[in-house]
């Protein structure tokens, strides 16, 4: 399969889920075609009502020569997170946003991304990096933490990074005072 095949039955997949939804459907009354096969929708538990109400499909496609056995599957509108509160997710899906995640079954953790109202999202990889236990914030951590790809949180700048001001540049002295009593920025 090239790109444009699997993105248009990636989002054929998830309006199928959808209009389901909409027209409160059995989801199992409904399939899907792959190039492996038809697929007919399930319903998925909710683990936090012990109701099979989420609407999905488990399918299979050939890419590359290699089968992948996937899932897409609505977002949960009732998840919650340790503390019992709504995840983020879990609340936007309740705000009526359309949610639904796609997953490699074959994989641990196969998250491969969400299509959310209509646009694709890719699930950013995640590594595990030991923490250092000279750190004195590692003290009582795990050895071990999941930490997500990308670019680093911005920390403070450096000082060869704060730009010089031009001696000739005529600021008001209540300016420079003002920015040198400011707070920083939270995310610091």
């Amino acid at each position: 399969m090239n790109n444009a095949e699997k993105s248009a039955l990636i989002k054929y997949i998830y309006q199928v889920i959808f209009a389901s939804k909409a027209q409160g459907s059995d989801i199992t009354q409904l399939k899907v075609q792959t190039n492996a096969g038809l697929w007919p929708g399930r319903w998925f538990k909710n683990a936090e009502t012990g109701q099979q109400s989420l609407r999905g499909f488990d399918f299979t496609v050939n890419d590359k020569g290699v089968s992948r056995k996937l899932r897409m599957l609505e977002q949960n509108p009732d998840k919650l997170d340790k503390f019992n509160n709504l995840k983020h997710f879990a609340n936007l899906a309740r705000a009526g946003h359309k949610i639904a995640w796609l997953i490699d079954t074959d994989v641990s953790n196969g998250f491969i991304g969400r299509i959310q109202d209509d646009e694709w999202v890719p699930s950013r990889p995640q590594v595990v990096n030991p923490i250092q236990e000279a750190s004195g914030l590692a003290r009582g951590l795990k050895s071990e933490t999941a930490v997500t790809v990308g670019n680093p949180p911005p920390g403070p700048p450096e000082l060869e990074d704060i730009p010089d001001i031009p001696d000739d540049m005529e600021i008001p002295e209540y300016v420079l005072r003002e920015i040198c009593d400011m707070e920083p920025p939270e995310d610091y």
